[in-house]
């Protein structure tokens, strides 16, 4: 299952790249990411509905196939296009020869340094499973964390959206460090609450990070990238992101056995203050 999600996204990210100009990446990448989050409250619903009728555990997996298979079909109907509407301009941070050049063998400078701060942020990017364990401590009972978890993506659903269209109207990295901004504060406050409605109140803001940062981080790819590399550079972004995931969970596990929750989520914290610094430094150096 992991193989056919890592094979998958580069180049859906690729095609959702090329059927829109630059204009409207954000909104496009954002109305994705809206829509995965809307699949991820309807579709444990509809399972828990189903289980509810009574079928069985095996029939809703085999439910499942359907939507699975309907999507396949729907991706092979498809039609690329190689050079749709705003294509053509050069991207902000490549040169005119890495541009033009459908074999240029190196990714432009910049886009690499803003892949290594994505890179720096995501070992401080634990797994969410660390904050609802946060909330079993803090009280909130087991039988409300599907509840928990199902506010998050709404938040995250209404966030993308608004997120994505908002980074095609001001700097794309502007707008993912608000939102590493956001993770770092909540962060922290997690770490630092005591009753089970301070979970509720954080989990809707923490979602709002989600939907600053994922459609202008892949939006920020598209405008950095050369046409002819775009494929490479969303497979290092998915490299860099899902390679760090594994660090970043046993630091924060280490760290909160070790020292607590308060010292394990506030170095995530600090990785993504850090992370924000970089990057708005790295906003200002862009070319004029």
């Amino acid at each position: 299952d992991r193989v056919g999600k890592g094979i998958r996204s580069s180049p859906r990210d690729v095609l959702l790249a090329s059927a829109v100009p630059a204009s409207e990446s954000g909104r496009a990448f954002g109305f994705h990411r809206a829509m995965d989050h809307a699949g991820a409250v309807v579709g444990p619903l509809v399972a828990a509905g189903l289980l509810a009728s009574g079928l069985s555990v095996r029939s809703v997996f085999l439910c499942a196939l359907v939507p699975g298979a309907l999507s396949v079909v729907a991706v092979l109907a498809l039609r690329e296009r190689a050079s749709p509407g705003g294509e053509s301009a050069p991207q902000e941070g490549a040169l005119p020869s890495e541009t033009a050049a459908p074999s240029a063998p190196r990714l432009p400078t910049r886009l690499r340094v803003a892949l290594g701060i994505l890179g720096v942020f995501a070992l401080g990017n634990s797994s969410d499973a660390f904050l609802l364990l946060r909330a079993r401590e803090l009280g909130v009972s087991l039988a409300s964390l599907p509840l928990l978890w199902t506010a998050l993506h709404v938040s995250k659903l209404a966030s993308s959206a608004l997120g994505g269209d908002l980074s095609d109207r001001v700097p794309r990295a502007r707008l993912i460090v608000a939102g590493w901004l956001v993770y770092s504060v909540t962060y922290l406050g997690f770490g630092l609450a005591t009753r089970p409605w301070h979970v509720w109140g954080l989990f809707v803001v923490y979602g709002t990070y989600y939907g600053l940062t994922e459609p202008a981080e892949k939006a920020l790819v598209k405008d950095l990238a050369p046409v002819a590399l775009r494929g490479r550079a969303y497979g290092l972004y998915h490299f860099l992101v899902g390679i760090a995931a594994v660090p970043a969970g046993v630091l924060t596990g280490a760290l909160w056995q070790a020292r607590g929750p308060l010292t394990a989520l506030g170095a995530g914290a600090a990785l993504a203050a850090v992370s924000a610094v970089a990057m708005m430094a790295w906003e200002r150096g862009r070319p004029r």
